[in-house]
């Protein structure tokens, strides 16, 4: 259970002080003629001016959040898969392409085993967890194939990061 908000004073820069939604508000100096602020069972001696900016601050409705940025023209997991692998037929030996290749589409099959669309999944929208997962569920074996070792998990790693990194650098994503 989260706790009340209450103001609280902080002797060093005799400041009253309320952390509200999360966020620490700056209520006011201690004003003059009241008496000295000091905690009275368990709670401060708030005096009048401070308790009235309190209670204006918890009355004041929070301001709305701004709608998420939406880029239509944002680039999909699978776009950007496309060009890096096209790039890399283009660039690289045969072997270093196939690799790329078979790793990125073991991984593009995770995300549609897992009820997502990498052909409309902004790739932006790819965490890490994702990666995670897909290495994770490849540690133990399956019928017809073995597990990943280290050094598969992390070359099928490298190659997902690779492609990602090559999109950004680009400036596709």
């Amino acid at each position: 259970m989260a706790r009340t908000a209450s103001p609280w004073y902080r002797a060093e820069r005799d400041e009253w002080r309320v952390i509200y939604r999360g966020v620490d508000h700056l209520l006011g100096n201690h004003p003059p003629g009241f008496p000295a602020p000091r905690k009275q069972r368990k709670r401060w001696n708030v005096p009048e001016p401070i308790l009235d900016r309190f209670h204006a601050l918890m009355a004041a409705k929070p301001a709305a959040a701004p709608p998420p940025p939406t880029n239509p023209s944002a680039e999909t997991v699978a776009g950007v898969f496309e060009k890096f692998l096209d790039w890399c037929q283009k660039n690289r030996t045969p072997r270093t392409y196939e690799w790329s290749r078979n790793h990125i589409q073991s991984f593009v099959n995770a995300l549609k085993a897992r009820s997502l669309a990498p052909a409309t999944m902004p790739a932006e929208d790819l965490r890490p967890s994702h990666l995670t997962e897909w290495v994770d569920a490849n540690r133990t074996p399956k019928p017809g194939r073995r597990a990943w070792g280290p050094n598969h998990r992390r070359g099928a790693i490298i190659a997902v990061q690779r492609a990602l990194t090559w999109a950004e650098k680009q400036g596709h994503t």
